[in-house]
Parts: structure tokens; C-alpha cells; sequence
């Protein structure tokens, strides 16, 4: 690090009991609180950095929720649900520890299925499964309130290094790259696989060493 940079401390300690059972988190970056989802006992839990305290939400869904987000440029929540393929912005009230509904978009049909749903600047990405078992990655303009062009996948799921089929667990996005997380299906295996954004071109892959079935990735704009 050259003189006058500053490294920012995001390790801290809070007394907190874990069942062990899976769970998604997203982080508002600007009030600097965590929304945390139990995908066993369908509840959300609130995480301050500023008070170090945890809290339940006061949310009821029978619903189980594929994943959870946030937008930095709508100031939103978004999460997407696995059997009835709803896609909901929402915002969370701090002071009642309530979610509140801001709105539904109707992305996918009835008979298809999501994989995952990430927001990245004015753009829903939604990668999920049609009717006839064809992986598809679809695009929303949430300024327009219009579809774009989708990718069609139906040929690229195979991963001719280990000469074996691969299914998408999750991935991210930016202006550059778009970066899938795979399972191998025949293999206990875990690889990303970066692709470029504008020709859908292989750039790169690697393999996830000591990963243990992986549900999700992040990463940054840089």
C-alpha cells in the first residue's frame, strides 16, 4: 500500500448462535446493516454494524426464497422466489423491522424455473430454466420496464477440460465480465467460469478447491 492509503477493517466479533443450516445474506452498503435469510426456518434476520445487534423481521412467507440482493443505484432489496418465480423490490424499515413490498415483476412463466436474479446498475439479470429444459439468461430494464435481448445456453453447459456437463449454480456481473458458478454433474466438482460480457466469449475457468457445494459467489465492480 503507498503512503496515505487506508485499508478498511471489516473484521468484527458479535455473539451469535448458528444452527448450521444454510443462509443468504446482502449487505446496504449506506446505512451499513446485513438482511440475513434462514433457508430452513423461512426468517429474516436484521444485523447492525452500527449497534453490533441482531433482530428479527417481522416477515411471513411460506415462499422459499432463491436469493437476496441489494441495489445501490434504487436503494432497494430484491429477492426471487423458487416455485412461484416472483421477482419483489422491496425496502426495509429500520425503525419498525418490517418489510415492506415496493414492487413485483412478472420476469419469467409460470412453467419455467429460476436458477438466480441479480440486479446489476438499471439491469435485472435472470439466468432460469424454460418449460422445454433450455437454460436461458434474460435481461430487464427496470428505467424502460422492457425486456432485451437473452442468451441462450443450451449448447455451452459442457466443460470440455474435464469432458464432462455442468450446471449453473449462480453468477455475477459487470460492465466487463460475467462470472458463472458450476457444478460439475458427474464429478464432485466446483469451478467459475468467466465469460466476456459483450460476445459471451470463454475467457478463463478454475477450479473451487475444498469447495463443499457452493450456493452462491460475490464480487465487486473492480
Amino acid at each position: 500500500m503507498s503512503e496515505g492509503d487506508s485499508m478498511l477493517n471489516i473484521l468484527i466479533k458479535i455473539p451469535y448462535t448458528h444452527n448450521r443450516t444454510p443462509r443468504l445474506m446482502c449487505f446496504n452498503e449506506e446505512e451499513k446493516y446485513f438482511l440475513i435469510y434462514s433457508l430452513s426456518s423461512h426468517q429474516f434476520e436484521y444485523l447492525s454494524l452500527n449497534s453490533r445487534q441482531i433482530s428479527p423481521i417481522d416477515y411471513s412467507s411460506d415462499e422459499f426464497i432463491l436469493n437476496i440482493g441489494y441495489s445501490t443505484m434504487y436503494h432497494l432489496f430484491y429477492l426471487s422466489t423458487r416455485k412461484t418465480n416472483h421477482f419483489v423490490l422491496f425496502r426495509f424499515n429500520e425503525e419498525s423491522k418490517q418489510i415492506e413490498i415496493e414492487q413485483e415483476i412478472e420476469l419469467i412463466r409460470e412453467k419455467d424455473h429460476f436458477i438466480n436474479v441479480h440486479i446489476y446498475e438499471n439491469i435485472i439479470y435472470f439466468l432460469y430454466l424454460t418449460s422445454s429444459s433450455i437454460v436461458t439468461f434474460g435481461k430487464y430494464d427496470l428505467e424502460s420496464s422492457s425486456f432485451l435481448p437473452s442468451i441462450n445456453f443450451e449448447k455451452k453447459l459442457y466443460d470440455y477440460e474435464d469432458k464432462c456437463p455442468y450446471k449453473i449454480i449462480d453468477f455475477t456481473i459487470n460492465n466487463s465480465f460475467i462470472c458463472f458458478l458450476i457444478q460439475l454433474k458427474s464429478k464432485k466438482k466446483s469451478k467459475i467460469i468467466i465469460y466476456d460480457y459483450e460476445n459471451m466469449d470463454k475467457l478463463h475457468s478454475f477450479e473451487l478447491i475444498d469447495a463443499v457445494k457452493p450456493i452462491s459467489i460475490i464480487s465487486t465492480e473492480k
